[in-house]
């Protein structure tokens, strides 16, 4: 069996072709090299020139889908409106707003760094046309009221208000109204109370006076009642405020450089300088940054010391590795040359194929440091190991390409295509990581094949085998491993039948917060606006009205979601009514009030007697009813005149003076109030603060609402509901809680889709490799049986699935079937009837693994959760599946091995027993030819003389044991297939020649390791 796999090793079109390169390069390794390095420099330059970088999130989605399509569409209206939000926190509610005041007109005039400075309301023009707001029959009220003051209101004719004149003319009123005939009892009683309160309050107002001059209460009727809605636009005036005070907030738009891979990150560096400025001024506030640009740029920040970190740690332990397993240092020297230079070979093809990297597929190179390096590893353990044996550098390095390039190529492809399949998705952020990683890894094994051989003939060719170092062998592990397999497989076999059950609590956790470093402060407070504030959450759906009548319709249906706590849209804060409807009343009111004075005329002499007389004749009026609001104004009358009576002359004249003066100042106020507000120019869009307007009108004339969610929607269960509800009204609703529910669920059906497309194609990969459904089944075993430890030790752990974390399913295919690919191709060139894992490939798999268990453990330390996670299980899924490439799986071929050598050898012994009977000479060795069980060429001599007749016949009862003749140690001159080299015998073997030798062509040089 061994024999007919090396034959199929040796004459396979892909050994000869890597075997035809490799001699090629070893006749001009320098000119391999030179070709190789100017190749790096030319694809670096084309990096540095033309490779572009993406920072925005949306770019990792294709356009074509139907969200991205609306998020493009919102965008394409009103730009990225993802803010970055200042939070003033302080001891009281002018504290705060002062210090919102000061910070955000200092960021409004940086447009450097900011636009759209979004820190205050100023409604000066709506204030202008506020009796617009004002349903008709308040306007009509406002006129009949203005018909009573009418002799006042020019300016002239202002002083001939006085406080007599007032009394007089309520009583009279009261006394006409009541005189009028005919009016039922109730029709009476409502057309008397506006006037008896209005007596009432002019007693109270003048009482109160008397009794405190500062305690001026106007005794004016309210001339204009703003409608709710204006109301509400007042409310909001000034600084902008959370509705119990407690936080301000400046939201400010980032300006944002093209091609700049640190996004935000120079305006939050300038705001934070700010606020550094600005804390020193406001002393007891203090400010905080939160907002989706501030969250991902924290997390953008962290990453990268994470990563910095880490890569210092990999760099150094895998360097500690390499020279630790390969026990000499230029031999991790020549590997990581031939890296290098992958790597520069790789960014020229991200930059032609692609053209840019987005903050997904800039993670490639970390991945093609962990995966390109092993197949340098492998090339140079398997060389090593024949250099070892006795084998000329020359030689070596063919054999060594022979023996490994196979399975080096078939796992790099495998690899490669765990990748490519990424294409297949829709989901542009791994499909383009997916096809830059595929050729890296391509071009990584392409410099493996090209530089190893160039740099190791000339590094190496003064070194005799002699001083070649001992690679890592793991003799022991190896040596029990063959055997005690059964043990082996049985501990193997508890080991995952205690963890797979463990995996059943594995999820998918899609709270990007959740892999935030812990105590971030932008995470902390985003949480406190949410759980202590009525505005919510920072995140909101948006979704696109045509008109205001469009956007109040669909208010009322959001407004009624149970997921929804409230809606923003400034639609509400237009009138009502059609300008139609109200111009003509607004015309007339703003021309009644034209010809104001422009104060108050002094007062002449007041006699206190008159007024009080008045007033007398006004409570002699009242006595005549008995409902409530009469006598009410009687009782005021009669507290007023009996305080106005308890004090001297003089000081009646100068109180009533004084408050003749405010009461007139008062009612001018109110005119000029109504005045100021009544532009009949119709309300429009131009008229709201432009902050507020671009924020929610865009240019094209779209209407914009924010619906901002009731319940946490960072969590994935409130986030599909609240998707759920708000699609139920507007399907193509969008914003930032919808493109996090689609996007997190398109990578996790990305990469799940990635996973099962990569296994499907590298079977198909390892059945034209290994031409044997069984070889290709246990080449699976790793990524396999390795996946299912994995999800059962995060299980354990409580680790869950995550974003960050996912790509481990494809790259648990593409890691775990490498270590079966080399293992398989081990196999069929053991020489042996129970295999042993031969010491290249089983330290090769081991420090392979390690090198890339420590380039990604070294992410566990980071603060950053999703980082920690990735390293976590990653670093658990390649030790699985290492474990089981280099345990299970050789303990597995044990017992093939074994039942194959015996297949083969009936077969064999048959052959040659009809061959020596038909040719009825037993003194010369027989010949053996034909196809062994497995369907493999069988060639070569059969070694020592031939024993008796007897011997062969038993071979046919079903004895499998060949003449020990044939056995003899004493080995004759061979020939190196290939070659037409004749070499000498080389005597006795390190151990009796087994079974294998049946059908091999032996090599005679030194004894094959």
């Amino acid at each position: 069996m061994q024999g007919s796999g090396s034959e199929r090793e040796s004459r396979g079109i892909v050994s000869l072709a890597l075997r035809a390169l490799t001699e090629l390069v070893l006749r001009a390794p320098w000119t391999t090299l030179t070709l190789c390095v100017a190749l790096a420099i030319a694809s670096s330059y084309l990096t540095a020139t033309r490779l572009q970088f993406k920072t925005s999130r949306a770019d990792l989605i294709s356009p074509e889908v139907d969200y991205q399509r609306r998020w493009l569409a919102y965008i394409d209206q009103f730009g990225d409106a993802s803010d970055i939000v200042v939070v003033v926190e302080g001891p009281n509610r002018e504290a705060i707003g002062n210090a919102v005041l000061d910070l955000g007109r200092t960021a409004e005039q940086d447009t450097t760094h900011f636009r759209s400075v979004f820190y205050q309301v100023d409604a000066q023009k709506l204030r202008q046309k506020g009796l617009q707001y004002l349903h008709p029959d308040q306007l009509q009220e406002i006129l009949n009221q203005l018909g009573e003051y009418g002799p006042l209101l020019r300016g002239d004719r202002f002083g001939l208000l006085t406080i007599s004149k007032v009394i007089r003319n309520l009583g009279q009123r009261v006394e006409e109204t009541n005189a009028v005939e005919g009016l039922p009892p109730e029709e009476l009683a409502a057309n008397l109370e506006p006037l008896f309160e209005q007596i009432n309050r002019l007693a109270g107002s003048l009482d109160l006076f008397l009794q405190n001059q500062s305690d001026f209460v106007s005794p004016w009727p309210e001339l204009v009642r703003p409608d709710p809605a204006f109301a509400k636009l007042e409310s909001r005036l000034g600084p902008l405020l959370n509705a119990e005070g407690t936080m301000g907030f400046i939201k400010a738009q980032p300006v944002l450089k093209e091609n700049d891979f640190s996004g935000a990150t120079g305006p939050i560096d300038h705001l934070r300088e700010l606020i550094r400025q600005k804390s020193a001024e406001h002393p007891g506030v203090s400010f905080g940054l939160t907002g989706i640009p501030v969250l991902e740029n924290d997390e953008m920040r962290e990453s990268q010391r994470a990563m910095v970190s880490a890569s210092t740690v990999s760099f150094i332990g895998v360097a500690v590795l390499m020279i630790v397993g390969f026990r000499a240092l230029h031999y991790p020297i020549i590997a990581q040359i031939m890296l290098t230079i992958g790597i520069a070979w790789a960014f020229g093809f991200a930059t032609l194929a692609v053209g840019h990297l987005n903050i997904l597929s800039v993670s490639f190179t970390a991945m093609l440091i962990g995966l390109g390096i092993d197949y340098a590893t492998i090339y140079l353990m398997r060389y090593l190991e024949l250099r070892h044996h006795g084998w000329s550098l020359h030689d070596a390095l063919l054999e060594a390409v022979t023996r490994v390039g196979p399975g080096t190529l078939t796992a790099a492809c495998s690899t490669a295509v765990a990748f490519a399949v990424a294409l297949l998705t829709d989901f542009v952020g791994i499909a383009e990581l997916g096809l830059i990683a595929a050729g890296g890894i391509l071009l990584a094994v392409a410099a493996t094949f090209l530089l190893v051989p160039a740099l190791v003939s000339v590094i190496d060719r003064r070194l005799a085998p002699a001083q070649v170092p001992n690679p890592f062998a793991a003799d022991r592990t190896r040596r029990f491993i063959a055997r005690h397999p059964l043990l082996v497989m049985s501990l193997f076999a508890f080991c995952v039948g205690c963890l797979a059950p463990q995996g059943f609590p594995v999820r998918y956790d899609c709270n990007l917060l959740n892999l935030q470093a812990r105590g971030l402060p932008s995470v902390e407070i985003q949480d406190r606006i949410f759980k202590s504030s009525q505005d919510g959450s920072i995140l909101f759906a948006v979704s696109l009205a045509d008109s205001p009548a469009q956007v109040l319709e669909l208010r009322k249906k959001f407004e009624k979601l149970p997921s929804v706590h409230h809606v923003h849209e400034i639609a509400s804060m237009l009138p009502a009514f059609p300008p139609e409807d109200t111009r003509l009343m607004v015309d007339s009111i703003r021309a009644s009030l034209s010809e104001l004075p422009a104060a108050a005329p002094t007062p002449g002499r007041i006699d206190p007697a008159v007024i009080g007389g008045e007033f007398q004749e006004v409570e002699t009026i009242l006595q005549a009813f008995q409902i409530p609001s009469a006598i009410n104004a009687r009782v005021s009358v009669s507290q007023f005149l009996d305080r106005l009576s308890e004090l001297d002359g003089v000081v009646q004249a100068n109180l009533l003076r004084a408050y003749h003066v405010a009461m007139t100042g008062d009612l001018l106020k109110k005119l000029k109030s109504a005045y100021s507000a009544s532009s009949p120019e119709p309300v429009s869009a131009a008229d709201f603060p432009p902050a507020l307007a671009r924020r929610f009108i865009s240019e094209q004339g779209k209407w914009l609402l924010q619906i901002h969610p009731k319940e946490d929607v960072w969590e994935e269960a409130p986030l599909s509901r609240f998707v759920a509800e708000i699609r139920s009204v507007d399907p193509d609703a969008t914003g930032t809680p919808v493109q996090t529910f689609e996007a997190t669920r398109a990578i996790y059906r990305g990469y799940v889709d990635v996973g099962i497309y990569a296994l499907i194609i590298v079977v198909v990969m390892l059945l034209l490799d290994l031409r044997s459904f069984t070889d290709a089944a246990l080449a699976m075993l790793p990524p396999l049986v390795g996946g299912v430890m994995t999800v059962g030790v995060l299980g354990l752990v409580g680790v869950p699935l995550n974003p960050a974390n996912l790509i481990i399913l494809p790259l648990i295919v593409g890691i775990g079937v490498d270590g079966g690919v080399h293992v398989l191709h081990d196999f069929h060139q053991y020489r042996g009837s129970r295999y042993r894992i031969s010491p290249s490939t089983f330290s090769a798999i081991v420090l392979n693994q390690a090198t890339t268990v420590v380039g990604f453990g070294s992410l566990m330390m980071a603060a950053h959760r999703g980082l920690f996670s990735l390293g976590l299980v990653l670093s658990v899924g390649v030790i699985s599946c290492m474990l089981v490439a280099v345990i299970l799986l050789p303990a597995m071929l044990v017992f093939v091995s074994q039942s194959r050598r015996r297949a083969e050898l009936d077969a064999a012994l048959q052959l040659a027993a009809d061959a020596t009977l038909e040719d009825g000479n037993l003194d010369k060795p027989p010949r053996l030819s034909g196809a062994s069980s497995e369907g493999r060429p069988l060639t070569g001599a059969l070694i020592g003389d031939a024993a008796s007749t007897a011997a062969l016949a038993r071979t046919r009862s079903g004895e499998l044991q060949p003449p020990s003749s044939w056995l003899d140690a004493s080995l004759p001159p061979a020939t190196i297939l290939g070659t037409g080299k004749t070499l000498p015998p080389t005597g006795k073997r390190t151990e009796p020649a087994p079974l294998s030798a049946i059908g091999v062509t032996r090599r005679t040089a030194p004894a094959q390791p």
